[in-house]
C-alpha cells in the first residue's frame, strides 16, 4: 500500500474531532475541541463559519504535530459534518451566512 497519511475531521454539532491515520488504518493521533455555540433563541443555535475553519485548522496542525507527520506526506483530507448544516461562502470563500441548527429539547 502507499506510504502516507489520511486526516479525517468531523465537524459536529457538539465538537470538532480530527484524527490522522496511516494508509494501513492505524490511528496515530486524535484531538477533540468543543464547538463554539451561539444561542439564537430557545432550542436554536448558530455556528460561525470562520470559527469552524479556525478550529479545524488548529486541530489539523495539532494532530500533525502530535503524530510527527509532515504535511507533505498527507495523501487525503476528509471532512464530514452534521446533517442539515450548511455555511454559505462567496466566490472569495468569505462566509455569506452562518449555519443554524435546531436542538432537541432533551439536549
Amino acid at each position: 500500500m502507499l506510504g502516507g497519511y489520511i486526516i479525517a475531521t468531523d465537524l459536529g454539532s457538539q465538537s470538532i474531532k480530527t484524527a490522522v491515520f496511516d494508509t494501513e488504518g492505524r490511528l496515530l493521533s486524535t484531538c477533540r475541541q468543543s464547538t463554539k455555540l451561539h444561542t439564537l433563541g430557545p432550542g436554536a443555535i448558530v455556528y460561525d463559519g470562520d470559527e469552524f475553519y479556525k478550529q479545524t485548522v488548529e486541530d489539523i496542525k495539532l494532530v500533525l504535530k502530535n503524530s510527527r507527520v509532515f504535511p507533505d506526506k498527507v495523501l487525503v483530507l476528509s471532512f464530514m459534518g452534521m446533517g442539515g448544516g450548511i455555511i454559505g461562502v462567496d466566490e472569495k470563500w468569505q462566509p455569506t451566512l452562518n449555519t443554524t441548527s435546531r436542538i432537541p429539547s432533551f439536549v
